[in-house]
């Protein structure tokens, strides 16, 4: 069972996709892949200064499945750093030229951490029942650096239910929509089946459950969802306090979706985390507890389910990164996701 992404190297596909692009005469970023990341982040796995030196953190000397490595999600420290950037699954698209490029859905790796989630009583957009309280986050947890691509979610599903209107259309790397949170889940499931890892949901009595530690891919908690796109910062925004410089809502977007990754991203290099598309998060919709929480979830049996990031559509204020939104498990065509997945969980509980 796998437990640790690895770090992107010069000879994966990643680098491959890069190697092709370049090959490539294209025309505007729009084609680019991947947002975020580059070479730059990367170490070569034959390099004996990089992540398989015998010194290193990968020793060759340990087994990634052996309880004293340090691939164990139960050892006593996360296996990456924060921030740290982690090759996800590929999936093959096409740029807009006909051809056929492999793309990685990479993501970041983020700590365990206390923080103030919610609206403080000064803040812009306010809100009784989001009133800022403490929530500590126990798990290590990759996040994906992008909104799911409708090509990813084709290559693992067979599916494309997207509709990104008129005049532009969809491309391959439109973040999926008309995905209900159902859907979002069945998705996940199916690839963590696919990637060899452990499925996280199940359903029963008609109510969806998950197993939080669990090493297969999931939907970010509204918790981890908030921290995360947060950046380590104190922005409005997810990256700034200009929302044109991070998201597509009303005001820029021309009321369509645009391709992933074309906003800057925030501190941990995370990209549309305000706007672009609406994003499920696992938990039920419920008014905040303000006592300080541990691992929050909401409730399984909610009506309604949360959304989070603002979408292309609607005012640009509601991409703030503490603003919530709810929807019942529907399909509609502002709606996508954003994977998550645990990478280490502590091996005693924490106060």
């Amino acid at each position: 069972m796998r437990h640790r992404l690895p770090v992107p190297s010069p000879t994966s596909r990643f680098a491959v996709a890069l190697l092709l692009l370049a090959s490539f005469d294209l025309a505007g970023c729009d084609l680019c892949w991947p947002r975020g990341g580059g070479p730059s982040q990367c170490v070569a796995d034959d390099d004996d200064s990089g992540d398989d030196d015998d010194s290193g953190d990968d020793d060759d000397s340990v087994s990634e499945d052996d309880d004293s490595g340090d691939d164990d999600d139960s050892a006593d420290t996360p296996p990456c750093v924060q921030g740290e950037l982690l090759t996800g699954p590929d999936f093959l698209y096409d740029p807009g030229n006909g051809a056929s490029v492999v793309g990685t859905y990479d993501m970041v790796c983020i700590l365990p951490a206390t923080f103030r989630m919610g609206f403080e009583a000064t803040d812009p957009g306010f809100e009784e029942g989001e009133e800022a309280h403490d929530v500590t986050l126990t798990r290590a947890y990759g996040i994906g650096v992008w909104e799911v691509p409708q090509a990813f979610f084709l290559e693992v599903t067979g599916e494309t239910p997207s509709d990104c209107g008129e005049p532009k259309g969809c491309t391959d790397l439109s973040p999926v929509n008309r995905v209900s949170w159902s859907d979002s889940l069945e998705f996940a499931n199916q690839l963590s089946l696919d990637e060899g890892l452990a499925p996280v949901y199940w359903e029963t009595g008609g109510i969806w459950m998950q197993d939080l530690d669990a090493d297969g891919y999931r939907l970010p908690t509204e918790a981890e969802w908030e921290y995360a796109a947060r950046g380590g910062e104190a922005w409005e925004y997810s990256g700034s306090d200009d929302v044109d410089e991070v998201a597509w809502c009303d005001s820029f977007s021309d009321n369509y979706p645009k391709p992933v990754g074309l906003k800057a991203g925030n501190g941990y290099g995370l990209h549309d985390m305000s706007g672009n598309i609406y994003e499920w998060v696992w938990d039920g919709r419920a008014d905040y507890d303000l006592s300080p929480q541990t691992d929050p979830t909401g409730p399984v049996d909610a009506f309604f389910r949360i959304r989070r990031g603002g979408t292309f559509d609607y005012q640009c204020p509601l991409t703030r990164v503490r603003n919530r939104s709810w929807d019942t498990d529907s399909r509609t065509y502002n709606q996508g996701l954003r994977l998550a997945r645990t990478l280490w969980v502590p091996s005693e509980p924490r106060d």
